[in-house]
């Protein structure tokens, strides 16, 4: 179990972006806001790169290292109901049986400290967005800040909104006055264009990258949603860090269960795979495991699965409960954290211990990706 899960979080209110390597690049845009308002996103934000620029997006790394509890691949056993507490029938905390699936964010954890660095951060971030071109830095770069920006504009209006309607981050309407729900309030804006999440996704990135693990390095909010990963994306791992989230979904319950697959998987396939067939079939036979690829093999595509909506923390949207006089406080991570966090953490331990005796995880798992044969980073496509 991770020391920083069992303290205090603590985040220094300091944001250092990046660092930027290269004279930044003046966005023709930002001087002419006449000719970027009448394009559109989608030609506006085309990749044209033409500098050498990098960015380092250390920040948000520690931040994600600090925030996000990683939970192991699945085993593909779905999480038994929680047991009543002594003298009571109700159950709290998570009670979903994807709880012990994809990593979860400390929402319940965070300090106003927190909160406030990865809401300065996420603000930052869109400014980086309007102060260089980013369509002309490398592809590896424009595909990195995207996906961070996304993941970390996510986070911060789900920290601020936490936990939504229903504890289902998708219905929080995040702007005063608009009924536009989550994915689709234009939160930021950028060289005059006014993005929303989906737009970041749909008309930026999946239109102008087709490499097919792309759309699962976006985390949606929900339990269901592709995992947030614990460190930030990078142009230098960026393509082992994709082929890594895509092959932890699609291995997953979340992403596949016996004939049910996840609706976001036919979300994105207009970009990826349009028949969702001969194309999907190929993908799904690299990125699951034989065994279950012997069970889409067996089972194909029944139905698209209902999702569990539900927001992606340790308590599944409930909060934290503080210990009452009649509990245990024999344990320090109780008193620290709660009765219901250290049942999660305990049942997160008992899986591992699971993972343990599996082969294929004590031998390690194995991604295919295309890589050059140059030795040169593989540039994402």
């Amino acid at each position: 179990m991770p020391i920083s899960i069992l303290r205090p979080l603590i985040l220094s209110t300091t944001i250092g972006l990046i660092s930027i390597s290269s004279p930044l690049v003046a966005n023709a845009s930002s001087t002419s806001p006449v000719a970027s308002q009448s394009s559109t996103a989608s030609s506006h934000f085309t990749p044209r790169p033409s500098v050498a620029t990098r960015l380092d997006f250390d920040t948000w790394d520690f931040m994600l290292s600090e925030t996000v509890l990683y939970m192991g691949p699945s085993t593909r056993t779905p999480a038994t109901r929680n047991t009543p507490k002594l003298g009571s029938r109700l159950q709290t905390g998570n009670k979903s049986r994807l709880r012990m699936e994809g990593n979860k964010i400390l929402y319940t954890l965070m300090n106003d400290s927190v909160k406030s660095g990865i809401k300065s951060y996420s603000e930052e971030l869109v400014d980086i967005g309007n102060r260089i071109d980013i369509p002309s830095l490398p592809r590896n770069e424009q595909l990195a800040y995207w996906i961070n920006l996304h993941n970390a504009l996510v986070v911060s209006t789900i920290v601020e909104n936490y936990p939504g309607p229903r504890r289902q981050p998708g219905l929080i309407k995040p702007i005063e006055g608009s009924d536009a729900l989550l994915h689709d309030a234009k939160l930021i804006e950028i060289d005059n264009h006014a993005l929303s999440l989906r737009d970041i996704r749909e008309k930026i990135v999946f239109p102008n990258w087709k490499n097919k693990d792309v759309p699962y390095a976006f985390h949606l909010g929900h339990l269901s949603s592709p995992s947030l990963a614990n460190s930030a994306y990078n142009s230098s791992e960026l393509s082992t860090q994709l082929a890594r989230n895509a092959y932890e979904f699609f291995n997953s319950l979340r992403g596949y269960e016996e004939g049910n697959l996840n609706p976001y998987v036919h979300e994105v396939s207009g970009w990826y795979y349009p028949k969702m067939t001969d194309e999907l079939d190929s993908y799904l036979q690299k990125k699951m495991r034989p065994e279950v690829y012997a069970e889409f093999a067996a089972n194909g595509i029944k139905k698209l699965d209902k999702q569990d909506l539900t927001v992606a923390d340790i308590t599944g949207g409930h909060g934290r409960r503080r210990l009452s006089a009649n509990m245990d406080t024999s344990s320090r991570s109780r008193l620290a954290l709660g009765p219901d966090i250290d049942d999660f953490l305990n049942a997160r331990a008992e899986k591992f211990g699971k993972l343990e005796q599996k082969e294929w995880y004590r031998r390690g798992t194995v991604t295919i990706e295309d890589t050059p044969t140059t030795g040169e980073l593989p540039n994402i496509e």
